[in-house]
């Protein structure tokens, strides 16, 4: 996940109206920019004694696969384009891909060892940048990959599920500028991320909730605490213990939580149980919602 960042050096600042939202979204609007004037540049290698900041991009295989998904909202269909620059040891500029869609799929050239993205103007009035993916062709065909429209809920499902697969949650503190979804093994992740947006934190676990509700072949299901998960708040940290209590325990099979003293005082009690109601609300509310239908 490859967010905007804080950094607004690499995007087209004059007369631009740049807000930084809760949910560390960004909200950019300058509709009297020029038509194909690149609004953001994400870039795979920086000099940093020059630039004092690091690459915001992965590292890719030369001659492998990938895919490229941009999340965000826009007043128009045709707002803005998808462009991927590549460069060689020299610098020089090999390929340059324009996709239709703000999705697509690209080689990474034989002989790159860089490249950079970004958004180019078509016409715009505002754009409500999420974030943007990057995944390999390999992970692609192994994964169905789902993003949940309004959170940062991430659910990768095996394409070809067998009796008794595994099915990890993961909580997880994203980051401003990049966050990588670890996959060590072959079974369903539901990756949860989030910062210090309560709301955000509560729709990504119904929705993570409600898709588990409908998939009854997940019956070995674990939770656990991923990347910067030690640097949440308090009160999040009490979320792997919500999700025990609102999934039921013979779908569980690892149970992360331990007697300690946090766990047992009566205000993580009271925090853990407000939650709890908080989502079992959301997913009765939806399912009255889907029955109406």
């Amino acid at each position: 996940m490859i967010k905007w960042g804080i950094d607004f050096n690499d995007n087209y600042n004059y007369g631009a109206n740049i807000r930084l939202l809760e949910n560390d979204s960004i909200r950019f609007s300058s509709p009297f920019m020029p038509t194909g004037t690149p609004i953001k540049t994400w870039y795979s290698r920086t000099e940093f004694h020059s630039a004092r900041k690091s690459p915001m991009l992965p590292l890719l295989m030369n001659g492998k696969g990938y895919n490229i998904q941009v999340q965000a909202e826009f007043d128009t269909v045709d707002a803005v384009q998808l462009v991927i620059e590549f460069f060689n040891v020299n610098n020089d500029l090999i390929e340059k891909r324009h996709f239709k869609e703000l999705e697509g799929h690209f080689i990474f050239p034989e002989e790159a060892v860089s490249y950079n993205i970004q958004l180019v103007n078509k016409k715009h009035e505002f754009i409500l940048f999420k974030y943007l993916t990057i995944f390999s062709d390999s992970l692609k065909e192994r994964y169905e990959v789902k993003t949940t429209e309004g959170t940062e809920a991430i659910f990768f499902k095996v394409r070809h599920p067998y009796e008794g697969i595994k099915t990890n949650i993961v909580v997880q503190k994203k980051t401003r500028y990049v966050t990588s979804l670890v996959i060590d093994d072959y079974m369903n992740y539901y990756f949860l991320v989030g910062d210090r947006s309560e709301k955000a934190w509560l729709d990504a676990i119904t929705e993570v909730c409600f898709d588990i509700k409908d998939y009854q072949e997940l019956c070995s299901l674990s939770i656990d605490r991923g990347t910067r998960f030690a640097t949440l708040e308090d009160k999040f940290k009490l979320l792997p213990l919500v999700l025990e209590t609102v999934i039921p325990a013979n779908r569980r099979t690892k149970v992360q939580s331990k007697p300690t003293n946090t766990w047992r005082s009566l205000k993580d009690r009271a925090q853990i149980n407000e939650y709890a109601l908080n989502i079992l609300q959301r997913l009765v509310k939806q399912q009255k919602v889907d029955s109406n239908k």
